[in-house]
């Protein structure tokens, strides 16, 4: 999480749940990092009233890209799970983990927000996940990874990737 508010709210919660030992988190990115990057406010979606949406901008002052050998040298036997929650570049974060995701198929907790991608960004998403047999958990539903550009909702649509 590389937004130090988040990255706060992240902490207490694991802390809250009792997970302090059992979970790892950094205060990394994964992909680039640039002006139109993840959290940068406000968003460009012109289709979509945003005033509701409280966003600020985020805080990644001083922060690193997240190096993908940890997690080659690291994994072992422990389970990984991915939060990508980048408005409007989870296809670039996607393809920076690609190689990840082929090799040890982690959980991906995703929160997509298709009016702010291209056709071709959510294509190449569903191509990934459904070349690695992901399964797409909603609620109590499960769907296949090519179903991703048939969700309705354009905007925060929170999903489960196994």
């Amino acid at each position: 999480e590389p937004d130090s508010s988040n990255l706060n709210l992240l902490q207490q919660n694991i802390s809250n749940n009792e997970l302090s030992t059992k979970v790892t988190i950094l205060q990394k990115y994964v992909g680039s990092i640039d002006s139109t990057s993840s959290s940068s406010y406000p968003l460009d979606a012109p289709e979509l009233d945003l005033n509701m949406y409280n966003g600020f901008p985020g805080d990644f002052i001083d922060v690193d890209q997240f190096d993908t050998k940890i997690i080659h040298e690291q994994i072992g036997e422990l389970n990984l799970a991915i939060k990508i929650d980048v408005d409007g570049n989870e296809a670039a974060v996607i393809k920076s983990l690609e190689k990840i995701i082929e090799r040890y198929h982690p959980v991906i907790l995703l929160e997509l927000n298709k009016i702010l991608l291209e056709e071709n960004d959510i294509e190449y998403i569903e191509s990934v996940l459904s070349k690695n047999n992901y399964k797409i958990v909603l609620g109590k539903k499960i769907f296949e990874a090519d179903q991703l550009g048939n969700f309705k909702k354009a905007f925060g649509l929170d999903l489960i990737l196994k």
